[in-house]
């Protein structure tokens, strides 16, 4: 009887193999581990996923179960695929979905009728309409209008707050080798046979619910970073002329928030332009310029608000005596902002997206927004437009009832700078942008904000800017040499835009991994005030400005920091580093929404602050397998299930044969 249970278990195992394997050739290969099974049933596929992101009271973002979420590839790439598609699907499929097609009111169709396990996005062309996963008014809810914005102009007229939706499916973007190779496998289905190429996703997030749920539970963390500001000079009391820009982007997929022309055209230009400023003799200045590069904008203006926060109330018990300008309690990486005096603020120019500028009866022009009309104003605008020429020139839009465009000025009106009257508050507040009403940019805060050819205007912008400071800052007027390095703009241009992996950053930033696609996803800004991540891109931005505007040129620092004098920084990469001293400092770019209690970070009593925080995960990932058909794979299970039965009728007849055969007790 164990001979026949035995024989029919091989019967069973040989023919399930044969069916499998008919009419292929195929080559044994032994295992040694799960693992390389593993390697043959699953192929990974690189890419950047949509993630979970939390704030006061909402969740936004995406998600998938512990389990993952998996599903046959079903290609979308046209608008009748789509139309067709949608009229009979079943479900459960995985789309890899066209680039032109990606739109929230496709993204939610999608899931509600069709219910996809999830969705892959093809790399391709930006749709020609536009597309921006921001809200119209980006920022609203914490500027000038956070309640009701009577604003005539739709900044950003293509917006539809795909970013702030919450999505309990994953959505995966893939780009260049990847794209392609999802897309191949993707047309194979359109075979109809089987094996089906199929995809599993694990995007699980951990964080939940609300921020203040989530950081209670130690599942999140707060997004910010760090900003950078810089002086041509010490601080010395003087007037103060503000300038600002955005340092940070976003995007749907956060590894690829590029921000060319949103965040990256007005920090190249305002780069240049202090640069340009720096190789030109400003003893005749009677006011200080202050450059700021702000981090976090993007999500409430967390680097402009936090600055003139900490510059209003910050105290310091404990300074550090072994690195400059340091406190220890509580922690900050820099105090010479408290030099800084609000009171003495008699400008604010901010340099916004730049990189698009209108054609006005043929010339390339830049628009100045203002808050209120004042004399003060009026003398900034001027300085400004006497700076127009052919090849690029500045045109006041003058008070309108649609305000100043979104960024860091408005946290500077709201503080009252700029906002009219005396002191401070008759400050000019103007807002440089090469849109006059409506965003040029229709690809705001989208992965598509890139591969702008630019370079050429920036540097135009940076020399009339730079010019115009000096003048408003000095009663002499700009000496003819001062002009910005159109290389040093080109090049800048293309590692922040481009390539992160470019000269500049192998030159002055030693010891840092990066990927050559440069994000300015402001991330999240560290598990203490003391542990804290900085950038790559904002390192770089930091590093060009100390090498370029450097003061002093010390020892050779290989060996790192410890090499350098009190008040000096090792910067450069191997073979290069030298000890620098230059007025350029990093300044924490979080929410005023946050304080940490010494262990961990918690909301703080400001609730009028924006805290949005990013969930903590395990793994990300998105692996190809095959995937047979219900029938086939109906027949293993029950081929898995008669062998797990004859087998063990086998050893049920073996424990009854052998004791009477073999006479066993």
């Amino acid at each position: 009887m164990a001979v026949r249970g035995c024989a029919c278990v091989a019967v069973v195992v040989a023919a399930v193999a044969a069916w499998a394997c008919a009419g292929e050739a195929a080559e044994v290969k032994t295992l040694d581990s799960i693992g390389e099974l593993y390697s043959l049933m699953y192929v990974p596929v690189g890419g950047d996923p949509c993630v979970r992101l939390l704030d006061r009271d909402r969740e936004v973002g995406c998600t998938t179960s512990k389990n993952g979420a998996r599903g046959v590839l079903w290609l979308v790439e046209t608008a009748s695929e789509y139309d067709e598609y949608v009229s009979k699907c079943d479900g459960e499929e995985v789309v890899a979905l066209g680039s032109t097609l990606f739109t929230r009111a496709t993204v939610e169709t999608l899931r509600k009728k069709c219910h996809i396990s999830g969705l892959v996005l093809l790399d391709g062309e930006a749709p020609a309409q536009g597309s921006s996963p921001d809200s119209v008014f980006p920022n609203q809810q914490w500027g000038l209008q956070p309640t009701h914005n009577t604003s005539t102009v739709a900044w950003n007229a293509v917006g539809d707050s795909m970013m702030f939706r919450k999505y309990d499916y994953p959505m995966w973007a893939v780009f260049g080798n990847d794209s392609t190779s999802v897309r191949s496998l993707a047309v194979k289905n359109q075979k109809g046979k089987y094996p089906k190429w199929a995809v599993e996703i694990s995007t699980f997030m951990h964080g939940a619910a609300d921020s203040e749920t989530c950081l209670r539970r130690g599942m999140c963390v707060p997004l910010g970073g760090k900003s950078v500001w810089s002086t041509l000079e010490p601080l010395t009391g003087k007037p103060v002329i503000f300038t600002t820009s955005t340092l940070d982007s976003n995007a749907m997929f956060h590894d690829h928030a590029k921000g060319a022309d949103a965040g990256i055209s007005g920090v190249v230009t305002l780069l240049a332009a202090e640069i340009a400023l720096h190789n030109v003799d400003t003893s005749s200045f009677t006011s200080d310029i202050v450059f700021s590069f702000l981090n976090g904008e993007a999500w409430g203006g967390l680097g402009s608000k936090k600055f003139l926060h900490d510059i209003q109330t910050f105290k310091c018990n404990e300074y550090s005596a072994t690195t400059w300008g340091q406190c220890v309690d509580p922690f900050m990486v820099s105090t010479e902002f408290l030099k800084i005096n609000l009171a003495n603020v008699s400008a604010v120019l901010d340099v916004s997206q730049v990189a698009l500028p209108t054609a006005v009866q043929g010339t390339p022009t830049l628009f100045l927004h203002q808050h209120v009309d004042t004399p003060a104003t009026t003398q900034l605008l001027q300085k400004l437009q006497a700076q127009s020429s052919a090849a690029l020139q500045f045109s006041p839009v003058g008070v309108q009832d649609w305000g100043i465009p979104p960024s860091p000025a408005m946290s500077f009106v709201q503080l009252g700078i700029g906002s009219g009257g005396t002191g401070p508050a008759a400050a000019p507040v103007v807002v440089l942008a090469d849109h006059q009403r409506e965003y040029r940019n229709a690809y705001y805060h989208s992965h598509y904000d890139a591969d702008i050819d630019a370079a050429e205007t920036l540097c135009a912008g940076a020399g009339k800017l730079a010019r115009a400071l000096f003048e408003l800052a000095s009663p002499l007027q700009a000496p003819d040499s001062l002009q910005a390095d159109c290389g040093l703009v080109s090049e800048l241009w293309y590692c922040l835009t481009v390539n992160l992996k470019c000269r500049l950053f192998t030159n002055l930033i030693q010891n840092l991994t990066v990927d050559s696609a440069p994000s300015h996803y402001v991330g999240v800004f560290g598990y203490s005030p003391t542990s804290y991540y900085i950038g790559a891109p904002v390192k770089l931005v930091y590093s060009v400005l100390y090498n370029y505007t450097a003061s002093a040129r010390g020892q050779a620092c290989e060996d790192g920091q410890k090499q350098c004098p009190y008040g000096y920084t090792c910067i450069g990469s191997k073979g290069q580093r030298r000890c620098l001293q230059a007025s350029v400092y990093y300044h924490d770019a979080i929410s005023t929404g946050f304080e940490y209690d010494g262990s961990w970070w918690k909301l703080s009593s400001d609730t009028s602050a924006p805290v949005w925080t990013e969930s903590n995960w395990n793994g990300l990932s998105l692996l190809t397998y095959q995937k047979d058909s219900p029938v086939k794979e109906g027949f293993f299970l029950a081929a898995g299930v008669a062998e797990l039965l004859l087998s063990c009728a086998a050893v049920y007849a073996l424990k009854r044969l052998l004791p009477k055969r073999f006479k066993l007790a």
